[in-house]
């Protein structure tokens, strides 16, 4: 072999491992699109890898992304390794119609919240600070905006979609047991069979999932994490031009929605109105 063609071969070897070094910091860099480090749950500041993508709630400095709702260690003692401080806020209003089965007119003004819906609202009803976390002694600092006051916690300025306060009137039931009895009797009650429920979805093969409530006797149901993934927004509305509900199980609003309910009900499911 001639000094030429081994002066080329070595130089294709050395250029194939520059680029497969180079490959890896791209990957290490840049995580997958369905990380939560590009969704509004990345609250952290500027001395984060990956700091919050200009969002207008997120901290002033905080290097941490799961630490406002995860610790390992010190945790509370509510699945999973719990880090914020939970609402001392102990019932909310919620929505009730003529058709609901689950609680009375009288109980949906004061309905217990409770499992993954009550540490959703730790945050979202605006009583604690979005940086009061229990792993550390002093709060993180968190950007003053028109979505987040001087003390920190969630407020209900233009633009902002993160606070949802102690009144729930206006969004779907939570910490309600979904089972063949409740299908049983809304089915069965006088309504029309475009309103009906389904049969109570699987958690082994249905990504809207039910999960522990101890209302009603207990047992599984709604929670906020039902529709929701914090961690993720599979919806397409950066896509297709359509505003679907945050952090949406699926990729379109009806996608979530017909898993439990039959049919439309005559509502038109077609925008998220916040």
């Amino acid at each position: 072999m001639s000094i030429i063609n081994k002066i080329i071969n070595f130089s294709i070897i050395i250029i194939s491992i520059i680029l497969t070094f180079l490959s890896a910091l791209v990957q290490a860099k840049d995580p997958p699109q369905t990380s939560i480090v590009y969704t509004k749950h990345n609250l952290s500041g500027s001395l984060s890898r990956w700091p919050s993508p200009s969002n207008t709630v997120k901290a002033i400095y905080e290097p941490e992304i799961c630490i406002f709702c995860h610790t390992p260690h010190n945790a509370n003692p509510v699945q999973p390794l719990w880090n914020h401080e939970l609402s001392a806020v102990q019932t909310y209003k919620v929505y009730w119609s003529n058709t609901l089965q689950s609680y009375t007119e009288a109980e949906s003004q004061a309905w217990n919240i409770d499992g993954f819906s009550k540490l959703c609202l730790s945050c979202h009803d605006g009583t604690v600070a979005v940086g009061s976390v229990n792993s550390r002694w002093e709060e993180i600092l968190m950007n003053i905006s028109n979505c987040i006051d001087s003390s920190g916690k969630l407020i209900p300025g233009s633009g902002c979609s993160g606070y949802i306060g102690t009144d729930l009137s206006g969004g779907h039931p939570i910490s309600i047991v979904y089972d063949n009895s409740l299908v049983s009797k809304r089915n069965n009650s006088n309504i029309t069979n475009s309103c009906w429920l389904n049969p109570p979805p699987s958690n082994r093969t249905s990504y809207v999932k039910l999960y522990p409530t101890q209302n009603q006797g207990g047992g599984m149901g709604v929670q906020c994490t039902s529709c929701h993934n914090p961690h993720t927004n599979r919806s397409l509305e950066e896509n297709n031009g359509v505003k679907w509900p945050p952090f949406w199980q699926g990729t379109s609003y009806n996608d979530v929605c017909f898993v439990c309910h039959y049919n439309d009900c005559g509502e038109s499911y077609k925008i998220w109105p916040y």
